[in-house]
């Protein structure tokens, strides 16, 4: 029994439903505990799989805890009667070292040597245990190389990765042994090392490599069936990796390194500088830009141009081809009609990439032909992919939901509500068997299926499933927290249960459903609209006239309108944002100013749309985002220098733009970019007005000082000769300055700023 509760409590764990893992794996203690000794050998095994729960809710006293019970067990000779297979005893040893290495490694984040040993010790055990191409062979030797760089151990790291990791990676990589993103990942990270010993060459190289497996991940996305990514990226490592990468090519300008440019603008957001440096390598990287543009005519011809490469991925072409399906509206049939074709090649190939790539092609052109109402053409590549999995996964695998649910999706827009809603009971089996019984996907599901029976005239099913879709879960009950409202979902279930008992003439109970929706809608409506269409008597306001008004006054036709309600949501996202920033606060949701201000800078964009010729504000915002981030995040310069660069492009006003000069040279020799810092601060010297004398003065100053580091090549920053320059400029400020709440920039810059 207690076997059985382990089994049960790990798959629980696997599917991260955690109180369910706990309540099976504390029965199966307690079963054992009541054995006798000699039947206690799952025991070891229970505590293990207890700590990796606690671990999850990182709860890591409480995991020590279980992992410390389960190694005692394990080491202690003197309970013999303990009776462990040999094998199985010294692979459950490696998994538990791995998982303290995990713990440890949680528990300090800049490296841990305990963590090292531990997964060393694991290591041993799994190599003279299991074959070297296993997958906890391959996560060993990469937790033991990301160790290494938390410990900014990065020559070490290069070592290990160089002895170890690159004669393994092939192998991983062809046999699929990790995640595409994971090796993704991994790539990151080594070419930042690479870096950190000025290699850039080398660098290059390993970013390359890890483009390719973006290009793929979509492999793990698509099927649900991958293992998750344990890497833990450092942005902040590898962000500045990149640009000290962009700064070293920058200077050192040379036509063989336009591809390296390319990439790394890329990796910067500036994605027209990249298209700039890629417009020639006719590259997946092109391809890639130029999607992310909406350029899909021009990159259909780069497209036709990889295929013309003698060495030719088909993993890559398809994934080119699936970034533009859901990238936006694809303008012509060409995409198709090249998946099609690659699917009739994969078809010869009779291996599991091949059936793989072939399922992820079916799907994805389903579901293309389900959004264009071609339910006929929908129905046969799902059906082909459906036989496709059945043939080679099992039953109950997590990707066969979705061809169950684009089957029915199929049959509803048809009118075919009795197959419909079988297909989306199919669907829940197989989502309940995955998820937790609260899933939004389930919920969403459940919702449709309700909405099936209510086509249908079956009323009474069809609230069973509604209800359903809105109860809590039972281990969340003393939580006291009510499940994420589908807002579409509940407004679709009311007007079809308004319908349905108008049917059966209850009126009474349809006019309630009619004004649950009102409610509804008027809950997620900013209160201004809501206002402005009570002006009617609200008892006589149905859906269908709150739908109309709603049309007539926020519709795209009424430009006006419509412009005034986004500038409304930009000032709110504005304002929010900036009170926040003073706070030093969030949202309850994690949002921190940064956040609102980027969503306040896509709503601006949208309204340029209907205000072509107003870019104050847009110019105001970006402003306010470089501010934000220099508080939040002062090590992400790369983010404000791209939005003081965005404003420079933007001001026509000379004193502005002297100002911005100034600015971004000094960022620039805060970060050590010297010759950036010169250009930008004679930039802003050639626009000092003639009764500037002081002004006029310190620029030159700081030019002739930084005149010093250009020649010897210094990579230092001189803090004590700016900041005397900055007390000396000062005492002349003529205006009062703008409040900057950034504790790592510079005086010179808030001082000078605003006398500029």
């Amino acid at each position: 029994m207690a076997e059985i509760f382990n089994n049960i409590g790990e798959t629980h764990l696997g599917l991260n439903q955690l109180d369910e893992a706990q309540q099976n794996l504390e029965e199966g203690v307690r079963v054992q505990n009541r054995e006798p000794k000699s039947a206690k050998q799952h025991l070891a095994s229970l505590y293990y799989n207890m700590g990796k729960v606690a671990y999850a809710r990182h709860d890591y006293n409480e995991a020590k805890t279980n992992f410390d019970k389960s190694n005692q067990l394990l080491s202690n000779k003197k309970k013999t009667t303990f009776l462990y297979d040999p094998l199985e005893k010294r692979l459950l040893n490696a998994d538990l070292l791995l998982a303290m290495g995990y713990l440890e490694s949680a528990r300090n984040p800049e490296g841990s040597e305990q963590a090292t040993k531990k997964f060393t010790g694991a290591l041993k055990i799994y190599e003279s245990t299991l074959p070297s191409t296993h997958p906890k062979v391959a996560e060993t030797h990469i937790n033991i190389f990301c160790e290494y760089v938390y410990k900014n151990k990065f020559q070490s790291a290069i070592a290990y990765q160089k002895d170890h990791l690159e004669p393994l990676l092939k192998d991983y990589e062809d046999k699929q042994i990790t995640t595409q993103q994971e090796l993704a990942n991994l790539y990151a990270i080594i070419g930042a090392c690479f870096v950190q010993e000025n290699k850039f060459d080398d660098a290059m190289k390993m970013w390359k490599k890890g483009i390719l497996h973006e290009q793929k991940t979509f492999l793990d996305q698509h099927l649900s069936s991958a293992r998750v990514s344990k890497i833990k990226l450092d942005t902040r490592l590898v962000q500045n990796a990149y640009r000290t990468a962009l700064d070293h090519y920058k200077k050192n300008n040379n036509s063989d390194h336009s591809a390296y440019l390319g990439i790394l603008y890329a990796k910067m957001h500036n994605y027209d500088q990249a298209t700039n440096f890629l417009q020639k390598q006719n590259s997946i990287d092109l391809a890639n830009r130029l999607i992310l543009q909406r350029n899909f005519q021009q990159n259909m011809d780069v497209y036709q141009e990889i295929l013309r490469l003698k060495k030719d991925d088909i993993t890559l072409r398809i994934g080119i081809l699936l970034q533009m399906f859901t990238a936006g509206t694809i303008p012509n049939e060409y995409p198709i009609q090249e998946l099609n074709k690659l699917d009739e090649q994969l078809t010869e190939r009779s291996n599991d990439t091949g059936n793989r790539l072939r399922m992820i092609i079916k799907d994805c052109l389903a579901k293309n032909y389900l959004l264009r109402g071609n339910y006929p053409h929908a129905r046969v590549y799902s059906d082909d992919s459906f036989e496709l999995k059945q043939r080679h996964f099992s039953s109950h695998h997590p990707s066969l939901a979705r061809n169950h649910l684009l089957t029915a999706s199929c049959a509803l827009e048809q009118e075919d509500y009795k197959s419909a809603a079988e297909y989306y009971e199919k669907a829940i089996e197989i989502q309940c068997n995955n998820s937790l019984s609260n899933n939004g996907n389930i919920r969403s599901t459940y919702f449709l299926m309700g909405d099936c029976y209510c086509k249908m005239g079956k009323i009474e099913l069809a609230n069973e499933n509604y209800e359903r879709a809105q109860e809590s879960d039972q281990n969340d009950a003393d939580d006291d927290e009510e499940p994420e409202q589908d807002f579409k979902a509940l407004i679709r279930m009311h007007s079809n249960l308004a319908n349905g008992y108008a049917k059966q003439k209850e009126f009474v109970l349809a006019r309630l459903h009619e004004e649950d929706k009102i409610e509804i809608v008027k809950e997620i409506l900013p209160k201004f609209i809501v206002k402005l269409i009570e002006k009617k008597n609200a008892s006589s306001v149905t859906f269908e006239d709150l739908t109309t008004a709603l049309e007539s006054r926020l519709g795209l036709a009424n430009r006006t309108k419509f412009a005034q309600v986004l500038q409304n949501f930009v000032f709110i996202k504005y304002s929010l944002g900036r009170a926040l920033l003073l706070a030093d606060e969030s949202t309850e949701d994690d949002k921190d100013p940064t956040d609102l201000y980027e969503e306040a800078i896509e709503l601006e964009l949208k309204l340029r749309m209907f205000e072509k010729d107003e870019k104050s504000r847009l110019l105001k915002l970006y402003e306010e985002l470089s501010n934000a981030y220099k508080k939040l995040y002062h090590y992400v310069s790369e983010l404000i220098l791209e939005n003081l660069a965005n404003i420079l492009d933007g001001t026509t006003n000379v004193n502005h733009k002297r100002s911005l000069e100034f600015r971004l040279g000094n960022l620039h020799f805060d970060e050590g970019n010297f010759f950036e810092a010169d250009r930008f601060w004679k930039r802003a010297l050639k626009n000092v007005l003639p009764t500037q004398t002081t002004v006029k003065t310190i620029i030159e100053e700081l030019i002739k000082k930084n005149e010093k580091n250009i020649s010897r090549g210094d990579d230092k920053e001189s803090d004590k000769e700016n900041e005397d320059n900055t007390d000396q400029l000062s005492q002349h400020s003529e205006t009062p300055s703008q409040p900057q709440s950034v504790k790592s920039q510079r005086r010179q810059s808030k001082v000078l700023s605003s006398e500029l």
